[in-house]
């Protein structure tokens, strides 16, 4: 009998040890703290047809609109930028993004049909032999 209370009495232990791990676990995992401990702004895919703000490389305080278009001629994509920039906060309904990843859109976009090019002068034959 003395060994089934001595197996209860560790069996109990084991199971509090047990529990007060998880829950520190879970506070440290799910607390306070943020899951993400990166503090740089996540980038999002950036649409065609969406306007866009780029806040001013000089004034924070002022703010550019841009439009992405695509240019069916040459298949790419063109910004159309406001002329002067706007000051104050940027709109709800506008996301603001960096610079940086306006450009890289647009190089990607922009290089993409690159690869089926050839470089040549007169890529077609355009003269036709006469008999």
């Amino acid at each position: 009998m003395n060994m089934d209370t001595e197996r209860q009495s560790r069996d109990r232990m084991n199971m509090m040890l047990y529990k007060n791990t998880l829950k520190k676990l879970v506070d440290n995992s799910f607390g306070s703290r943020s899951q993400r401990q990166d503090t740089r702004k996540l980038q999002f895919k950036l649409k065609e047809g969406e306007i866009y703000a780029v806040r001013a490389l000089d004034n924070s305080n002022y703010y550019y609109t841009v439009f992405l278009k695509r240019n069916f001629y040459t298949n790419g994509v063109n910004i159309v930028q406001s002329q002067y920039p706007v000051y104050g906060e940027i709109p709800d309904n506008i996301r603001e993004v960096e610079p940086e990843q306006l450009y890289k859109y647009i190089r990607v976009n922009n290089l993409t049909h690159m690869n089926d090019m050839s470089f040549k002068a007169f890529p077609t034959e355009t003269r036709q032999e006469y008999k």
